[in-house]
């Protein structure tokens, strides 16, 4: 997850989006049978705010309001998280190179 976070809160930071003709939402006027254009994110902020990741094991029941005590793992992108997910990445680059340094120098394979 610290590699997708941090990927994703770098491209969509600071992005500035639009929508063409068919993605707006067309948003009722009260009182009116007319309707507005909406675009409903304009930036990538908006984007990063709007997607919360769930656990696979959670359900739409165990993700509402009426089961408070469920903790569902949440991962909210955000770039205030990019240095902590940088490290992180790093840290498990870095491991898995020295444990093929030290699996190709210790591991002695059969002679013929």
């Amino acid at each position: 997850m610290y590699p997708l976070e941090l990927l994703v809160a770098n491209e969509m930071d600071g992005l500035n989006l639009h929508c063409s003709g068919s993605q707006y939402l067309q948003v009722p006027i009260s009182g009116t049978d007319n309707t507005l254009p909406y675009c409903p994110m304009t930036q990538g902020s908006d984007f990063l705010d709007s997607v919360p990741l769930h656990s696979p094991h959670d359900t739409p029941d165990t993700r509402t309001m009426a089961n408070p005590t469920h903790h569902a793992m949440q991962v909210d992108f955000d770039k205030d998280n990019m240095l902590r997910d940088g490290l992180v990445f790093i840290g498990f680059y870095l491991a898995f190179v020295v444990g093929v340094i030290l699996t190709i120098k210790f591991v002695r394979h059969q002679n013929r």
